[in-house]
């Protein structure tokens, strides 16, 4: 095609642009003032202009939406008049014409109502109109902005000449669009022309509409039905996408993404890329059968595509102009243009290797197609939505097309917006385009946009012929790099085969070492890909040092999380293969896991040891563990280099899962490699998992699916995200994860799916995979609206899932009439899978016949371990000679290779929650756990949810039968009924008929039920029979009375028995799970019991508190009961009650005491009743079965008790909930004793991998905690400091801001006492600029110096955050302050001449904060207090806490104290205050504090407000807390308490999600004095190791003052430390102690683990800062503090904004 061959620009394009500041323009601001008197029209902004109008008002100075209209006149013209008084003759009748050029703009006085235009009366109009000769006027005319409430929207500009005029409209955007222009430009050619020749058309001197119209027909559309019509269109356009991000080489090495300010405004270049002929643009639509500038937005796409960082399985959205103006408008000028976002499919890059240039092109086609229907909905409201829902609103790429204007003598300089690159095309004359681009060369360098021009050329060449339509996208240069998994072809089996699952995450961790392969937000832990490989890397070192090879088994008998994913992946490294032991599990069950898997090496943890060890056979397993605290080999002393391959193969076992047998025995499904890889590779087309995708491990890592979940996100660099308690991922907790953790796609069975609320609105959750069970229609038609829905389906034996169907969000129509139930429809196979429908006889059946499938290829598994004639059974040889597995499963194959399930074959085959149960293994269990038990069936429940058992004979104890069950099987295989009757229906061969017994399972209950014999109790228990309460009165029971605790018991057993469907009574002690309960029903527990008695519980407290007795004990907690703590306890036992007295020496026992407990360790009983008698103040006898409730014990003690027993056998490590289901004293000695000796090896030597696995593995992070509030401004007046800068500066430079003063030199002196001249002080602490703050000067002489110099403080601190107070509006900004008492009263020099006001000073002196509340004219709450050193602190907390509750936007934080008289002080050796008149915090020297004065003010936000305006913030919040520390560790009020600092620092860690070894330094009190320094370092020290469990080793935590600097402040040295910290993460350093020569004997800092700061600290970005505070007298405060992300910290300098011009107010003696 000779088309395209030459591309260069027939002209150039330009916009009105250049440096503002040499321009000499004066500089414009927006002035908001009033209509005109003579408006004609008043409306509402059009949704479009409202856009535009936010930028406008954040910077009415710049020029970033000019739009300017050009002609070139030529005065000798024949065909137009283009003198000077025609062009001004024209523009006086277009400025009365149209309303749009004569209008002004304004924001409404009422915040509730939108911004509006007012058109003045067409009489009154007058143009603004420039007439210019030089070129310097023309730029200093046209560069500037506009003040749209004055000057209106247009600018006119006439550049006179000898023999031509030059014409310029500047408009604003606002206003006009580019058709508009193009309007414009055809009305003043008419117009000149008329001048011209007489006889010429002539316009009408008004239009037929106008804009006022449209603007109201807009708002009447967003209430119709089409609008929430086109609404989900637009919500499609951009769900699945995400902001470009530039690659590092197209931009500059610091590219600057700065806020609009004056300095950069003329920050956007223009280049003109390429001119294109009428000829060769319609060839080039007709190539594709579409328009082409469609083609050329979907070359645009690809281009940035090739030039942003690749997010995986995201597409991408360019902004694209649509002319949106109706038809009844088509004369009317105005802003019409609806900017858009249109899909661009970048996604097709992974979705398929075949994807075609054309297809890409039809794709982005359609996409416009459909918005041009739509193209009315506003972009404004689109933005509003997408941040509702967590969608993508950030547009970073423009295209627009301007229609051509009226003539060659007309040019458009386009606007330069704020996106990062503007395609502009601009039409010729003669149909032809222009292209330029508009970029920000602040990002850009000229380079790169060369390079882009380039690649848009190849790319537009790329694209000519019909041939390269049908290119495939991968081919494109530079696209190909797009594929992420570099695995093999799916076609190509035999290089799938070649890929192990392990090397591919290997591969990830090369890519992308940084990226977070594990999270958990709860647990507050996180691994990069990097420390998941080296961690792998040392477990599998470890492992082939215990023997581990090819061949060997590994069987990880771990808890749930990271360890889980190292163990696996180590476990492939060294080439075993690895089984999971569900820790759940009883121990015969495992023991048949470690018989048939022939594990040799077993890894667990300290969690789960206890349960293992009876299922072990000692001679045939390694066992070692996971967690610290061994005399074994460290795993640290492991390389982290990969282990050398030792000739594995890919048809190598990966693993064995075990599922229901129907002998009794589980079966275990050997995969191999190469089986697991393929899965893998095929299931990267259908499960949209990648780089910047989070998924939740939900499933237990014994059930198959969990593979889905863990090998697929990390083979294609997703991050896995674990929950705390995962047993309870259902309902309200599992969408509490998704939304802590941002999850994107989970993995879920259709019963666990069916709990999550569809109301929550989970904006992160992108798509679910379901599968497992049969998924109920209304389960999938709810979620498939919300999300992407993926139905899997799969049996174990053919690894995973053979299908995953992606189910379009709307149901087809021609799915219903053919009746095919969408919950039956699997999708096609994967591929290189194939499934066939087989008859009775393995005959492969047509399509569309019903039968078994049976699926062959390369994922089905090597089949069962030793269990030949199984496999014989269920794996054959097909007629096409392929290796085949019988599934089982009945179905059929539709005409298009759809695959449809209708259920199991067999019914004694079921899945239940996801699990396939073999209803025959579980009948032979039980008849193995009761011999009584003569014959057995059992079946699915009614709701599917679970099962029930109907023994025989009727006399079979049913409780005992479930207790000895709980032996054999998992809870999942439990019925969670049994019900005994005389007899079973039978088949004429005498035996059980299951199916009968399916058919009449009601007429079996009710015979059940009748003969009573069904029970939840053990032989020798008493069932409660306390009454149940009526409903309506359970919730007002007083849980503290005897009668009333037993009914709130009997109500609690009554729910189980109804949820559990259960019946007989329910025991208090049995729990929850061995009497049939669920995950899923614990949600029906949940529900009833909150209904029942109005509290609110959670999961994890359910799963924790899993008894009655417990639950009653939960439920009285959260109730609040007053009174004594309610005992747990037995009725058959007297009831005694708890006493907690304070910790004491153990009382004596005597040996009487023990003499029932022959057989346990002496050391461990003795130990163990000591603590049982302090905690439970009694001194009874104890024996073997002694419980801690039945004593008196109640579920608050446990803490208590749990730490008791921490404290005394460290090394247990034991858990509160251990503890707590622990209950009686040989219990826990059997819990304990086991770690006072080495537990049971094999002969071959263990080797325990330390905390060094586990603990460098899931690190915290940094990241901000839930709720953070930012600090976005700060002032002060401090000793020896007036600015913030000066502040910075005498911290860094050591210096002493103390200086010496006069007075009390005619003081008597004492016989020890001294006087010391030397002082914190203010400098010019009497100066004030009353005039400023229109206050008179009497009223301003009798004023207290704090509120004077707070007043000034508090708004330089407003100014330095950028926020501008309204003189005349409600200024939301609430004020807290910790202020001194006011001592100025007695030395002011002036009074009051009012007599009453004289009298009663002390009552007429308002606060600090109300008198700035008035004079800053806020209307927030304002609060002034005082506690004394830790006012200010606690003002801060309060701030927070306002900040928290909606109260205010933003608070302003206060300490102030200046004391009067200014003079020194009297003292003596010993005392708070110094003799030598210096502070030296932690110094052998010190001696004591000194006073001195200061008034700081600091602006906080919450964060996400801060981050959402732009602000530049200084540091984050994450957490404080305010306390007292009571009498019990304090020998006098004026004595700090350790512990009481303690607590406080605990509970601010805690709001913080901090953890010691993320704190660097701590900002303390450091009064100087040696016993105060020395309690506040115990009580940080205390809080670190014992409260926050800080381990050892960890770096020393660095300890600084500022009171060696400034003295001591008083109410305002909480926050003189915040200023110091906050600047200190700022600058990312900190500023060292002033003095310290010899550190003081009273500091012991390493046993403290502390270190004092002696040199500047440099910081990290993780790293975070404690500021803590304390008041004399017991009032404690400490704040937590971090960075903001990188670009929102802090990089402007402070500066006074206000020039105050203050005078003396001189103080003086009182009169």
């Amino acid at each position: 095609m000779a088309l395209f061959h030459n591309l260069e620009p027939k002209r150039s394009i330009d916009f009105m642009s250049g440096a503002r500041t040499s321009s000499g323009s004066p500089s414009v601001s927006y002035s908001n003032s009033l209509p005109s008197p003579h408006t004609a029209l008043v409306a509402p902004l059009s949704k479009m202009q409202r856009a535009l109008w936010f930028d406008y008002i954040s910077a009415p100075e710049s020029t970033m939406y000019n739009l300017t209209l050009k002609f070139k006149l030529d005065q000798e013209s024949e065909e137009y008049d283009g003198s000077i008084s025609a062009i001004l003759r024209a523009i006086d009748f277009l400025t009365k014409r149209h309303g749009m050029l004569r209008s002004t703009f304004h924001n409404s006085s009422n915040p509730s109502q939108p911004p509006y235009f007012a058109e003045i009366d067409s009489r009154h109009a007058h143009p603004t109109t420039h007439i210019v000769s030089s070129s310097e006027q023309l730029k200093r005319a046209a560069l500037r902005g506009f003040d749209l409430s004055v000057d209106g929207p247009i600018r006119w500009i006439v550049f006179t000449n000898v023999k031509s005029n030059e014409l310029y409209a500047v408009a604003h955007h606002i206003a006009v669009d580019g058709s508009s222009m193009s309007q414009l430009s055809k009305e003043i050619i008419t117009l000149l022309t008329h001048y011209k020749h007489q006889s010429a058309e002539m316009l009408a001197p008004t239009t037929t509409s106008n804009y006022g119209l449209y603007c109201l027909a807009q708002d009447s559309y967003t209430h119709q039905e089409s609008y929430k019509k086109a609404l989900h269109f637009w919500s499609s356009q951009i769900a699945g996408t995400l902001p470009m991000e530039w690659n590092s080489s197209m931009l500059r090495t610091n590219p600057a993404r700065l806020t609009q300010t004056t300095s950069q405004l003329d920050h956007r270049v223009c280049s003109t890329w390429l001119s294109l002929t009428p000829q060769e643009l319609k060839a080039w639509g007709n190539l594709y059968k579409t328009s082409w500038f469609r083609v050329a937005t979907a070359l645009i796409g690809l281009l940035c595509a090739k030039h942003s960082k690749h997010k995986f399985r995201t597409d991408q959205s360019l902004l694209v102009a649509f002319g949106a103006r109706p038809e009844q408008s088509n004369d009317v000028l105005g802003h019409f243009a609806n900017g858009m976002p249109i899909k661009i499919p970048i996604s097709m890059l992974e979705r398929s290797e075949s994807a075609q240039l054309g297809g890409f092109v039809k794709e982005v086609s359609k996409n416009i197609s459909a918005a041009k229907r739509e193209e009315m909905f506003p972009y404004v409201d689109l933005v509003q939505h997408a941040r509702r829902n967590g969608l993508n609103s950030e547009h970073r790429v423009s295209v627009t097309f301007s229609p051509k204007l009226a003539s060659d003598i007309c040019s458009l300089y386009p606007v330069e917006g704020v996106c990062d690159l503007f395609f502009c095309f601009l039409e010729e004359e003669d149909g032809g385009a222009i292209l330029g681009l508009i970029y920000d060369p602040q990002l850009f360098t000229p380079d790169a946009i060369q390079t882009l021009r380039e690649d848009f050329i190849q790319l537009i060449r790329f694209s000519l012929s019909p041939e390269d339509a049908t290119q495939s996208l991968a081919s494109f240069p530079g696209l190909s790099a797009r594929q992420q998994f570099n695995g093999p072809p799916l076609h190509d089996v035999v290089a799938i085969d070649q890929c192990r699952v392990h090397a591919l995450v290997q591969q990830q961790a090369t890519l992308r070492p940084e990226q977070l392969a594990l999270y958990s937000e709860e647990l507050q832990m996180y691994m990069t890909y990097e420390e998941l490989e080296m961690a792998t890397n040392q477990a599998a070192h470890c492992l082939r040092a215990c023997g581990s090879c090819k061949g060997e088994v590994v069987a990880l008998h771990l808890s749930h999380g990271f360890d889980m994913i190292i163990w696996i992946y180590a476990a492939f490294k060294s080439g075993a293969a690895f089984t999971v032991v569900d820790p759940s599990y009883p121990p015969t069950r495992k023991s048949a896991i470690f018989e048939l898997s022939k594990a040799k090496i077993c890894v667990y943890d300290s969690k789960t040891a206890p349960s293992l060890q009876w299922a072990i056979d000692e001679n045939l397993c390694s066992v070692f563990i996971t967690t610290a605290g061994s005399d074994n080999t460290p795993i640290d002393r492991f390389p982290t280099h990969p282990l050398t391959d030792e000739g594995s193969t890919l048809d190598d076992l990966a693993y064995i899962i075990f599922t229901s047998g129907s002998t009794g025995l589980p079966k275990g499904v050997m995969v191999a490699h190469r089986q697991l890889s393929h899965f893998v590779s095929a299931a990267r087309d259908c499960t949209p998992v990648g780089p910047s995708v989070r998924a939740l491990q939900v499933l237990s890592f014994s059930f198959d699916a969990a593979v889905l979940e863990y090998a697929a996100t990390l083979v294609y660099g997703g991050t896995l995200c674990f929950a705390e308690h995962r047993d309870a991922l259902v309902g309200d907790y599992l969408a509490d994860v998704v939304d802590a953790n941002k999850i994107n796609h989970l993995t879920a069975t259709p019963s666990i799916l069916a709990t999550l609320p569809a109301a929550r609105e989970m904006p992160t959750l992108r798509s679910i995979c379901v599968g497992g069970e049969h998924c109920p229609e209304g389960v999938l038609n709810t979620w498939r609206q919300r999300v992407q829905l993926i139905h899997a389906y799969g049996p174990t034996e053919t690894t995973v899932a053979v299908t995953l169907h992606r189910l379009p969000r709307e149901i087809d129509p021609e799915e219903v009439a053919d009746g095919v139930s969408p919950s039956s429809i699997m999708g096609k196979p994967l591929p290189n899978v194939k499934i066939y429908v087989c008859d009775t006889s393995r005959r492969i059946l047509k399509n569309g016949k019903i039968g078994e499938l049976h699926i062959s290829g390369p994922q089905v598994s090597r089949g069962y371990i030793d269990r030949e004639e199984l496999n014989a059974e269920k794996f054959w040889i097909n007629e096409h000679g392929e290796r085949t597995y019988a599934s089982g499963d009945r179905g059929r194959i539709l005409p298009d290779g759809t695959v449809l399930l209708y259920g199991r074959i067999n019914n004694r085959e079921i899945k239940v929650r996801g699990y396939r149960l073999e209803l025959g293994e579980i009948e032979k269990m039980i008849t193995k756990a009761d011999t009584q038990v003569r014959t057995v069936s059992v079946q699915a429940n009614v709701t599917g949810d679970g099962l029930l058992a109907f023994v025989t004979p009727r006399t079979v104890d049913t409780e005992a039968l479930r207790l000895a069950l709980a032996k054999y099987a998992p809870r999942y295989m439990i019925p969670s009924e049994i019900l005994a009757i005389d007899a079973l229906p039978c088949t004429v061969n005498d035996k059980v008929d299951h199916a009968r017994v399916q058919r009449d399972m009601a007429d079996l209950r009710a015979r059940a039920s009748k003969l009573g014999t069904a029970s939840l109790l053990t032989p020798n228990d008493t069932p409660l029979q306390s009454p149940s309460p009526p409903l309506s009165d359970i919730s007002q029971l007083d849980l503290t009375d005897d009668l009333e605790w037993a009914a709130a018991k009997a109500r609690i057993a009554e729910i189980w028995r109804q949820v559990l469907a259960a019946p007989g009574p329910i025991l208090g002690g049995v729990k929850f799970f061995e009497a049939g309960g669920n995950s899923l029903l614990v949600l029906k527990l949940k529900a009833e019991i909150e209904g029942a008695f109005g509290v609110k519980v959670s999961f994890s407290d359910l799963f924790q508190n899993s008894t009655v007795d417990s639950q009653v004990g939960l439920v009285q907690s959260r109730r609040g009961s007053s009174g004594s703590p309610r005992t747990v306890r037995s009725h058959a036992r007297p009831q005694r009650k708890a006493k907690t007295p304070p910790r004491q020496a153990r009382p004596e026992t005597p040996e009487s005491d023990y003499d029932q407990l022959p057989d346990l360790r002496d050391d461990v009983q003795q130990s163990i009743c000591s603590i049982w008698m302090e905690v439970l103040g009694y001194h009874g006898k104890l024996d073997a079965k002694s419980n801690f409730f039945e004593l008196g014990g109640t579920s608050l003690q446990i803490p208590i008790l749990h730490k008791a027993l921490l404290r005394e056998f460290p090394a247990s490590n034991v858990s509160l909930v251990k503890v707590f289901q622990s209950a009686t004293l040989a219990a826990q000695v059997e819990l304990l004793g086991r770690f006072t000796e080495s537990p049971r090896f094999s002969p071959r030597p263990a080797i325990t991998p330390s905390a060094a696995v586990v603990s460098r593995s899931p690190r915290r992070p940094s990241s901000p905690a839930r709720e953070q509030y930012a600090i976005v401004g700060m002032s002060g007046r401090f000793p020896g400091a007036s600015t913030i800068p000066e502040f910075w500066d005498l911290l860094v430079h050591q210096r002493d801001g103390i200086q010496a003063i006069g007075g009390l030199e005619d003081a008597p002196l004492g016989p020890n006492e001294v006087l010391v001249q030397r002082r914190g002080l203010i400098k010019d602490v009497e100066h004030f600029d009353h005039e400023f703050w229109k206050m008179p000067k009497n009223y301003a002489l009798r004023m207290d110096p704090q509120k004077r110099h707070f007043l000034n403080v508090a708004l330089e601190a407003l100014d330095d955050a950028g926020i501008e107070l309204d003189p005349q509006g409600q200024n939301d900004v609430g004020i807290f302050v910790g202020s001194s008492e006011n001592t100025f009263r007695e030395y002011c020099a002036t009074r009051s001449e009012d007599a009453f006001e004289m009298r009663h000073s002390h009552h007429m002196d308002t606060a600090v904060s109300a008198t700035a509340a008035y004079y800053l004219n806020t209307f927030g709450p304002n609060v002034t207090l005082n506690t004394a050193c830790s006012s200010a602190l606690v003002a801060l907390k309060l701030g927070m806490d306002a900040l928290a509750t909606g109260q205010t936007k933003v608070v302003c934080v206060g300490g102030c104290t200046i004391e009067y008289p200014l003079q020194g002080y009297i003292t003596e050796p010993g005392k708070v205050l110094s003799t030598t008149g210096e502070v030296r915090p932690f110094d052998a020297a010190s001696d004591g504090s000194v006073p001195g004065d200061a008034v700081c003010a600091v602006i906080i936000k919450r964060a996400t407000d801060a981050l959402a305006d732009g602000d530049q913030i200084y540091a984050f919040v994450d957490g404080a807390a305010v306390g007292s520390d009571g009498h019990l560790d304090k020998p006098g009020i004026t004595v700090p308490s350790p512990r009481g600092q303690a607590e406080t620092i605990k509970r601010a860690m805690q709001q913080a999600h901090a953890r010691p070894e993320q704190i660097a330094h701590v900002e303390v009190h450091g009064s100087g004095t040696r016993m105060g320094d020395a309690l506040e370092l115990e009580g940080l020290s205390i809080a670190y190791d014992q409260h926050l469990g800080r381990q050892a080793g960890q770096r020393p935590v660095s300890v600084g003052s500022n009171k060696g600097n400034f003295g001591n402040c008083e109410a305002a040295s909480g926050l003189v430390s915040i200023i110091k910290a906050a600047l200190s993460i700022s600058n990312g350093v900190v500023p060292p102690l002033r003095k310290l020569e010899t550190v003081g004997d009273h500091v012991d800092f390493m046993r403290l683990n502390l270190t004092p700061a002696r040199e500047p600290l440099r910081l990290s970005r993780h790293d975070k800062v404690g500021v803590t505070s304390l008041g004399l007298g017991g009032s404690t405060a400490h704040v937590v503090l971090s960075a903001p992300p990188g670009n929102a910290r802090r990089t402007k300098e402070w500066k006074q904004i206000r020039e105050l011009h203050p005078t003396l107010l001189p103080c003086g003696p009182a009169n």
